[in-house]
């Protein structure tokens, strides 16, 4: 994995939550849900993805140029 991806590190399925650990940029993220299931694992990380994409867009835009 490349430093810079969002990846699920692990995860645990319990009967009333889903609990999803990420690595990203070298840091680790933790998401506590109630959806169960696998899938809902892969649409938790495809939003998860898709936000930490556009924080990173509104960082570079907040931060003038070095």
């Amino acid at each position: 994995q490349a430093e810079d991806d969002l990846y699920i590190y692990s995860y645990d399925i319990a009967p009333n939550k889903t609990e999803i650990t990420y690595r990203y940029q070298g840091k680790e993220y933790s998401l506590t849900s109630p959806l169960l299931g696998k899938f809902n694992i892969e649409n938790l990380s495809a939003r998860a993805k898709k936000t930490a994409a556009a924080e990173l867009r509104k960082i570079s835009i907040l931060q003038p140029p070095e």
